[in-house]
């Protein structure tokens, strides 16, 4: 429900089972809100297509082709002209009186619409494109609209550190790998240093995405560009999770560091802006301290730290963001003498894949001294 939260309303498709019926009615959505469901929506039609670029789908392909084009017809036909369609049939058909210079295109998704029961096979070299167009003047809309309120700028720390992998049996990051600091890498990520390389490979070529899930490894990403995305391929349904596409106004860092700056723009929009994105790491990161049953590593306490110095820098009207962990320990070892000990120790130890436990109990004191953090 919070990931992907429907185009139009969480409940329409919920189907009574049994027993009395209850009122499913929702408040309406604002205009902040449809934007970040249409988002959501495009990100997992993404997902489906990176699944369907595997061979998941066997006989169902056509009719999956034909959702790749018929999803994002409606989610750019509710964000240009506040229509909504239920029917798929429907929408394409709508799509092709607003959207008539595309209309070859949503003609291709009605014919495999209609011709689902006969179970047609993929038709992922034709429809790529179409998905990859529709794409891009969803984003056009959204990034126009989610900047409307003004940018919030960051400070990006550590964009030329060494990664650091935390995990042994994990190959050495790409040469050209950059530091993946995205929405996903900030609040929830358990991996420590994220990376991503930048191909030149087409996102509207099954053969590359394919290639490019494939090539995965450990905390590495090989990152497709599709005119303002980002396309993220994975091998794996979680691997691609709140991450399968990128714009600027969803990870300005990753923009910024892919274009060599070392400030990043959030937008002061609800759900991307710097404020909810920092409120929200503080929390997944306290939750997770404060489970006693977790097994907390040097990676998992370093990322606490991250978020705390990024909620902390963005109070006080000076946002910055270590993009790694290298730079995670640095700016935790400026907090006092006993900090820089503690950081410095636990940074080569993760380095060499070791950890005592005397500096992982240090570390956390440490840690979980942070504003925001604090036991409760």
């Amino acid at each position: 429900m919070t990931e992907l939260p429907g185009l139009y309303s969480t409940t329409r498709q919920w189907r009574h089972l049994r027993g009395r019926r209850l009122a499913l009615d929702e408040p309406p959505r604002s205009p902040e809100q449809i934007r970040l469901a249409a988002w959501l929506e495009l990100l997992y039609w993404w997902r489906v297509a990176f699944a369907a670029c595997a061979g998941d789908f066997g006989p169902r392909g056509g009719y999956t082709s034909a959702k790749l084009i018929a999803e994002p017809a409606r989610i750019w036909i509710l964000l240009e002209h506040g229509e909504k369609h239920a029917e798929r049939a429907r929408a394409l058909e709508r799509a092709i009186e607003l959207l008539p210079e595309e209309a070859d295109s949503f003609r291709l998704g009605l014919d495999l619409h209609r011709t689902a029961a006969e179970m047609p096979p993929m038709r992922l070299v034709e429809v790529l494109p179409v998905l990859a167009q529709l794409s891009h003047r969803i984003v056009a809309i959204l990034s126009h609209l989610a900047v409307a309120n003004g940018l919030t700028e960051a400070r990006l720390v550590g964009t030329r550190d060494e990664l650091t992998p935390t995990w042994i049996e994990a190959p050495a990051p790409h040469p050209d790998a950059r530091a993946l600091c995205d929405w996903r890498g900030i609040v929830s990520s358990h991996h420590g240093d994220e990376w991503f390389v930048q191909t030149d490979w087409e996102a509207t070529d099954p053969a590359a995405i394919h290639r490019a899930t494939m090539l995965q490894d450990g905390g590495g990403y090989y990152a497709l560009r599709s005119g303002p995305l980002f396309v993220f391929p994975g091998p794996t349904w979680e691997r691609t999770r709140r991450r399968g596409i990128e714009s600027t106004f969803s990870d300005p860092v990753t923009f910024a560091l892919a274009a060599g700056h070392e400030t990043a723009f959030f937008p002061n929009h609800p759900g991307f802006c710097l404020n909810d994105v920092t409120r929200r790491a503080l929390a997944e990161r306290r939750a997770w301290l404060q489970r006693p049953t977790q097994e907390t590593t040097i990676a998992d306490l370093l990322l606490a730290a991250r978020a705390a110095l990024i909620r902390e820098s963005f109070a006080a009207g000076a946002p910055l963001i270590p993009v790694t962990l290298a730079a995670t320990a640095r700016l935790l070892a400026e907090r006092s003498t006993a900090a820089r000990a503690v950081s410095e120790a636990a940074l080569e130890q993760l380095r060499g894949h070791t950890a005592d436990a005397g500096t992982t109990a240090a570390l956390r004191a440490v840690v979980t001294a942070l504003p925001g953090l604090e036991p409760q």
